[in-house]
């Protein structure tokens, strides 16, 4: 359990808090403006990201990109329908690239390499089906970036794996064995 710095015991239920009063808002809210229910996988993202800011706690992050990217793909989809459902794939894949680009920037071990992969892959998606003409394109594309980021996440494990020993190491000492003379 993370703790305070003299010593107390870190208390992460007012995360909880926020998030349920947030979402009380936008229901309440709601009830005035009909319209405003596209807006709360947004707000609630943001503020999860907000959370994220304040706390550094991985979670937070995670989630709050993730839904952001939803939330902002809805909006989209709304206001420009003609691109026929793309911006929500798209939105998506964005969250995952910024929880991997946040992992990168704070150092955070649980989102370094993982989003890469389905942020890549919707991210592609949502720009072929929102881009039209430049899905042609993309068709060729988005499989040679996913064989490119499999070579790059193969070629960091490998540096990350101990050199291997040289061919003349010496062998480990043996010892002598008791002797039994007395």
């Amino acid at each position: 359990m993370a703790r305070h710095d003299d010593g107390r015991p870190r208390d992460g239920r007012w995360i909880g808090g926020i998030i349920l009063i947030i979402i009380g808002v936008v229901l309440l809210v709601g009830q005035w403006l009909p319209d405003v229910g596209r807006y709360a996988p947004l707000a609630i993202g943001l503020a999860l990201i907000v959370i994220f800011i304040v706390t550094r706690n991985p979670g937070a992050l995670i989630g709050g990109s993730i839904v952001t990217g939803i939330g902002a793909g809805i909006v989209l989809d709304q206001l420009f329908p003609a691109a026929s459902g793309g911006w929500v794939p798209l939105g998506l894949g964005l969250g995952f690239l910024g929880i991997w680009a946040a992992g990168t920037v704070f150092r955070l071990p649980e989102a370094r390499v993982w989003p890469l992969i389905p942020g890549a892959i919707l991210t592609f998606v949502g720009v072929a089906q929102v881009g039209g003409a430049a899905a042609d394109a993309l068709r060729y594309a988005w499989p040679v970036v996913l064989i490119l980021l499999g070579v790059a996440v193969i070629a960091g494990s490998r540096r990350r794996q101990p050199p291997p020993l040289p061919f003349d190491t010496p062998e480990p000492p043996h010892e002598d064995p008791p002797s039994t003379a007395g």
